[in-house]
């Protein structure tokens, strides 16, 4: 990837996860999630008796790599020449999506994964994937441990986000470096 991507992947790190967090509180009105799940759930991920650096390792890092290197690169890399670019971003995504099982959890971490596919498509690597896709998790984290507020701010606050990540991808997009190999309009 060319330079000028990188400070737009850390940009895009507390953007697109501030985003999405607007979209899942967005989903919530229409398939709402109890409270007591998000608790058990919170609960089940973060055990109290790891340390700071475990729970980077474990949320953060580990899944960053390997997760990256499963869809954004051996799918993405097979399903290339099978569809356009906008959808197999989308197709990557819902799948990234489901993978993560919990069904209030399909709707946010798929939009995270057609993010992180759009993102491959337009450096052609998966590094960058890897640096957003540790830096997401790793911010929620550092977010959840300093209770910080995101699941609830003002829906000014989304938009703002909702910007940011847009100016993010601009910048992604006008120094792209395409995915190698990709399925052509009009081709088959």
């Amino acid at each position: 990837p060319k330079a000028a991507v990188w400070p737009a992947v850390l940009l895009l790190i507390p953007a697109a996860n501030i985003m999405v967090v607007g979209i899942f509180r967005l989903a919530d009105v229409f398939i709402p999630v109890p409270t007591q799940i998000l608790e058990q759930f919170a609960e089940s991920i973060m055990p109290k008796e790891l340390s700071a650096w475990q729970m980077i390792l474990f949320l953060a890092i580990l899944p960053g790599i390997c997760e990256e290197l499963a869809f954004r690169g051996t799918l993405l890399y097979g399903l290339r020449r099978r569809a356009r670019p906008a959808v197999l971003a989308i197709v990557v995504g819902i799948i990234f999506g489901f993978f993560h099982v919990s069904y209030f959890r399909i709707i946010p971490t798929g939009v995270l994964g057609i993010v992180l596919t759009t993102l491959a498509l337009l450096t052609g690597s998966i590094f960058p994937c890897m640096v957003l896709h540790i830096g997401n998790n790793a911010f929620s984290y550092f977010a959840s441990m300093q209770r910080l507020p995101i699941g609830k701010l003002g829906w000014w606050a989304y938009l703002v986000a909702a910007a940011v990540f847009a100016g993010c991808i601009y910048v992604i997009y006008r120094n792209r470096t395409p995915y190698p190999g990709l399925r052509r309009s009009g081709s088959r």
